[in-house]
């Protein structure tokens, strides 16, 4: 009989310790890849040219996170960091993020036209750029109403070789050099 015990106490140990696992696995700072595409945008500026990171992968592709409206939370693609505040959705949405020119600086968000109640944080890395481009750059949001680049709220960099701004609602984003 203790044996039969002992058996039982252990495949309940392995069972907690699976859903613990598969847990972590679910945060939401963990990008999981959604579809890959090939797009490719003509630029009508000044692009900042983009080196990849030790992954290609984080550079090439869609990818997507679960984002809570009560909490807020963080996307991140390895260059480009989404920081949503509490209250930003109005509901718990999953964003999406794809590198849509990989000779420059250019990021898609999705939902696309998606709103926010509070502005969001983006920040892009300018790692590996000319260093007349990175130390000017500004982040701009394409409309496609007019087919130009705009100017968006900008912030100063937390850290060298970084562009931020205050984005407000979804669409195209690129770092432009100054």
């Amino acid at each position: 009989m203790s044996r039969l015990r002992h058996t039982l106490k252990s495949i309940a140990l392995l069972a907690c310790l699976t859903l613990l696992l598969a847990a972590l696995g679910c945060t939401d700072s963990v990008m999981a890849p959604v579809e890959e595409e090939d797009v490719n945008t003509e630029l009508g500026f000044n692009g900042i040219s983009s080196a990849p990171e030790e992954d290609p992968g984080l550079m090439a592709g869609k990818k997507g996170s679960m984002v809570s409206a009560e909490r807020g939370g963080r996307v991140s693609n390895g260059r480009v960091t989404l920081e949503f505040p509490p209250g930003a959705l109005d509901e718990d949405t999953f964003i999406t993020m794809e590198m849509v020119d990989k000779s420059n600086l250019v990021v898609e968000f999705g939902p696309h036209g998606i709103d926010f109640n509070r502005p969001v944080a983006m920040s892009m890395k300018l790692k590996d750029t000319p260093a007349e481009d990175y130390e000017n750059a500004v982040i701009k949001w394409f409309n496609p109403a007019t087919n130009e680049w705009e100017e968006i709220e900008n912030l100063p960099p937390e850290r060298p070789k970084e562009a931020k701004a205050l984005i407000r609602h979804f669409s195209k984003y690129a770092a432009v050099g100054g």
